[in-house]
């Protein structure tokens, strides 16, 4: 179901109370009281909504299965109040795209929607997943954006902008030929608990090229192998073989 159709819920439920506020002969009082109670019921319902739509995203990134932010979000940009509540969904989208290895649409998608500069957090991570998408399409323009974002400031250890650059970096590595310096920077991302398999199938990938063209066939193989299992239905999956 569509993120959009829960709506409807709200139209249906402020509809009955509506309804009933008129016909229950109350006084202003109560209906102020049950005005209060609504607002706040709302409120939590608000809460809970973002936050499922939020952890079902991020599985559905997590796992390798970006038809199903898709069948969630749709494939335009969800509408939402202010440049801070859009980008978040904004970024699944993007991701999902990359997933599908559709990376020039996931390019165009993120030129498209710059965010304020005062989302500098959002600015930061968008940018790290523009610059590993980069790697396929523009490498020498994704180092220098990652260089410059990376520059911007300093990040937490084991945050989701220091897991972003570090995937952004071996890929950029891997495409400008620095298949030792991607293998330093990816092989830990393979052994990182707070990743998802997708994304931990993504580095035994970029592993596995890296070490084809060092031409070490043991290595090869064994992270293909773990690439294939891990990785969902990720674009190296779904055209392997």
């Amino acid at each position: 179901m569509r993120a959009t159709t829960s709506w409807l819920i709200v139209l249906l439920l402020a509809g009955s109370f509506a309804a009933l506020a008129q016909t229950a002969g109350s006084g202003n009082v109560a209906i102020a009281v049950a005005v209060l109670s609504f607002v706040f019921v709302f409120g939590l319902w608000f809460m809970y909504r973002d936050f499922s739509m939020h952890g079902t995203l991020s599985r559905a990134i997590a796992v390798g299965e970006p038809n199903e932010v898709f069948a969630l979000l749709g494939t335009t940009p969800p509408r939402r109040i202010g440049m801070r509540g859009a980008m978040p969904l904004v970024l699944y989208q993007v991701m999902a795209l990359d997933q599908q290895g559709k990376f020039a649409d996931a390019l165009a998608l993120l030129q498209a929607h710059p965010l304020l500069p005062s989302a500098q957090r959002w600015q930061r991570l968008a940018s790290f997943v523009s610059a590993g998408i980069m790697a396929h399409t523009d490498a020498a323009a994704g180092r220098a954006l990652w260089q410059r974002t990376n520059a911007s400031g300093p990040m937490l250890p084991r945050s989701a902008e220091q897991i972003m650059a570090t995937m952004a970096d071996g890929r950029l590595r891997l495409a400008q030929d620095d298949g030792a310096g991607a293998i330093d920077v990816l092989l830990p991302l393979t052994r990182n608990v707070l990743l998802g398999p997708a994304p931990r199938g993504m580095a035994h990938h970029l592993l596995a090229e890296a070490y084809a063209a060092a031409n070490d066939t043991t290595n090869v193989e064994l992270h293909r192998t773990q690439a294939q299992k891990l990785g969902g239905k990720l674009w190296f999956t779904t055209t392997a073989g």
